[in-house]
């Protein structure tokens, strides 16, 4: 900052955004705890027809599916570590987080609240049960995919190894989001 946030004047933010340097002028705004500076997510509502509240839910679905999506690429890929994952402990502890935030704002957005965490962990589940992994549904439409391609069907007893196999695998996560979970919990 090269001016002081404090002087009730705009202040020049720059910043870079996919590359590219900008700059933007930012009022600071003064609240009971001091002033802040930044952006905050302003929730508001509005009123559409059944048809528009259908295409508006398919949106909301879509942005999470691509998210999840997104967010496998970046555990993949080393940007988000393993450390950021959260199972169930995780999970229920910030649904009681986002209902302790959303509480001062009245029964219907903390409903709306979590209706959006539902619709996320339906469509992360939906998304990470199509993953090709042995024991979830993706692995075994592989096994269907290359039963398709061979012409014949894979041995049941083979096809039985592999799922269990995926299973231990997917046992030892559990056990590792939940002692992450714990962790990220309680310090």
């Amino acid at each position: 900052l090269d001016a002081n946030p404090l002087s009730g004047e705009p202040v020049s933010i720059t910043y870079v955004h996919e590359g590219e340097e900008r700059t933007v002028d930012i009022l600071p705004k003064l609240y009971t705890s001091g002033y802040q500076l930044g952006w905050n997510y302003n929730y508001s509502t509005q009123k559409v027809s059944p048809l528009n509240v259908i295409k508006y839910s398919f949106y909301e679905l879509k942005f999470n599916i691509v998210s999840t999506i997104q967010s496998i690429g970046f555990l993949i890929s080393g940007k988000v570590g393993m450390n950021e994952i959260a199972g169930p402990v995780g999970i229920v502890n910030m649904v009681g987080d986002a209902v302790d935030q959303s509480q001062k704002y009245g029964i219907r957005t903390t409903l709306l609240t979590l209706a959006e965490f539902t619709i996320l962990i339906s469509a992360n589940l939906g998304v990470v049960n199509l993953l090709p992994i042995p024991a979830l549904d993706g692995g075994r439409l592989v096994f269907v995919l290359i039963e398709a391609i061979r012409r014949k069907p894979v041995p049941k007893e083979k096809e039985a190894i592999v799922h269990l196999v995926g299973m231990a695998a997917l046992m030892l996560l559990m056990v590792f989001v939940l002692f992450n979970d714990i962790k990220n919990i309680f310090g």
